[in-house]
């Protein structure tokens, strides 16, 4: 029995050896494991130290360049090197990339009198004062031509408005040719209280009928105007002479008679004549026209003569379209180089130059058919010049 004993003893003694010696590792493992722990720490903290004494090396090193740099004026190289001596070489070069260099900093931000003083240089002054000279006349210039335009389109209007007031003045009412009769009989009157001039005849027709006028409508083929109808029918043929007081007069004429051609072409050259012939006549409508110039004129169509204020002159119907106009020829009929009127056109101009034969070319051959009214002080002028 004692053996047994003692064998289990030293079993069990074994045992707590064993568990003594697991107890005794598992008490280092653990130290080791405090002993680790700190070191991980450490570990981590060390980093976390280092890049916040970079921080910190990095704010100082720009605080120091942005003081040294704004207070020294520094140059950007000196700069350069004190961030190098404070901060790593990569750290530097990365803040050089984020930032710009001095230079263009300086650059961007220039002041205001050197932006100035660069405009100046680049454009002189005499060249900018040349420039605004050039400018202030060109708007002068424009100013002065639209100023004009305006002065015209006011003259063409006051023009427009006396121009039809003398119109209105000349034509009372009715208009055309229907008062013509009428301003005739005052003219006439001025004449004859004139000391300056003598009338020698006044005949004046009776008033065509309408059948004559459609007779002669037939006879031409076309139909008359309305100026030459309201002429014709005041009066279906006119005679007017007048001679200054101190002409020297060949014929004798009547008083109220119709003058021949022949006493007509025996007028001196200064006279005032109006001598026009009835309306059938003119056209031939029982007989051959008075006197056709066309037949002077070879291929030449119709000139109808109406108006015979001696023969150098010498105004004639001609047909234009579907319409009668006038034209006055030169050199007894030998050239028709005058400007196609109306008959309207004609008898006024006759009234305003006071029937003066030499007038009859200055504004139907060599004018335009318009003719400027005269004062009779005017047309005796006008006379004595083309006296012989």
């Amino acid at each position: 029995m004692p053996k047994q004993t003692n064998s289990k003893r030293t079993a069990k003694q074994a045992t707590a050896k064993k568990a003594a010696k697991q107890a005794s590792v598992t008490r280092g493992a653990k130290k080791a494991t405090a002993k680790a722990a700190p070191a991980k720490k450490v570990a981590k903290a060390a980093p976390v130290k280092t890049a916040a004494k970079a921080a910190t090396a990095k704010t100082a090193a720009k605080a120091a360049t942005a003081k040294t740099a704004a207070t020294a004026k520094v140059p950007a190289k000196n700069v350069a090197k004190a961030a190098k001596a404070k901060a790593p070489a990569k750290k530097v070069a990365k803040a050089a990339k984020a930032k710009a260099p001095a230079k263009k900093v300086a650059k961007a931000k220039a002041p205001a009198k050197k932006v100035a003083k660069a405009a100046t240089a680049k454009v002189p002054a005499k060249k900018v004062a040349k420039a605004a000279t050039a400018e202030k006349a060109a708007k002068k210039v424009t100013a002065k031509a639209a100023a004009k335009k305006v002065a015209k389109k006011v003259a063409k209007k006051v023009a427009k408005k006396v121009a039809k007031k003398v119109a209105k003045a000349a034509s009372p009412a009715g208009g055309g040719l229907a008062s013509w009769s009428t301003r005739l009989d005052k003219m006439i009157a001025a004449l004859r209280a004139d000391a300056g001039v003598k009338v020698l005849a006044v005949w004046r027709g009776e008033p065509i009928s309408p059948e004559s006028i459609a007779a002669v409508e037939g006879k031409i083929g076309i139909g008359l105007d309305a100026g030459i109808r309201d002429f014709y029918a005041q009066a279906n043929g006119l005679a007017v002479v007048w001679v200054l007081a101190d002409a020297h007069v060949r014929v004798s004429l009547k008083q109220d008679g119709r003058p021949s051609m022949q006493e007509l072409e025996e007028l001196p050259p200064s006279a005032g004549v109006i001598a026009l012939i009835p309306l059938e006549e003119v056209f031939g409508v029982d007989e051959a026209p008075f006197f056709d110039y066309a037949r002077f004129m070879p291929e030449t169509p119709p000139h109808w003569g109406f108006d015979f204020p001696g023969n150098f002159y010498t105004p004639a119907f001609v047909r234009v379209g579907s319409e009668l106009r006038v034209k006055v020829g030169d050199d007894h009929g030998a050239a028709w180089d005058g400007k196609a009127v109306t008959f309207e056109m004609y008898l006024e101009g006759v009234l305003a130059t006071w029937a003066l034969v030499a007038a009859r070319a200055d504004v139907f051959i060599h004018g335009k058919g318009r003719a400027k009214p005269m004062t009779l002080a005017q047309a005796r002028a006008d006379a004595q010049r083309n006296e012989p």
